[in-house]
């Protein structure tokens, strides 16, 4: 069975065997946010621009991929700056 948790919270990496997770950008997604606010508020226009961005597989002990401990992969992103 392998187990693969979402977000890498702190504690994933903590538990026995470590958590695989999917990483993401949480901090890049509010500061990209509040610049296309900030930019439709002095437009007056929504902005037409598409944000994407990658999150990281990070593979640890709760799945058999975690024989490459600690690894930091790209996964297929449905979000990646542009």
């Amino acid at each position: 069975m392998a187990i693969v948790g979402y977000n890498d919270i702190p504690l994933a990496s903590r538990m026995v065997p470590a958590l695989t997770t999917v990483h993401v950008p949480i901090h890049d997604f509010g500061s990209v946010a509040a610049r296309l606010l900030l930019e439709q508020i002095e437009t007056g226009e929504p902005s037409q621009r598409r944000v994407i961005f990658t999150p990281e597989l990070i593979v640890r002990g709760s799945t058999a991929a975690g024989t490459v401990l600690g690894a930091r992969l790209p996964v297929a992103a449905s979000f990646a700056t542009e």
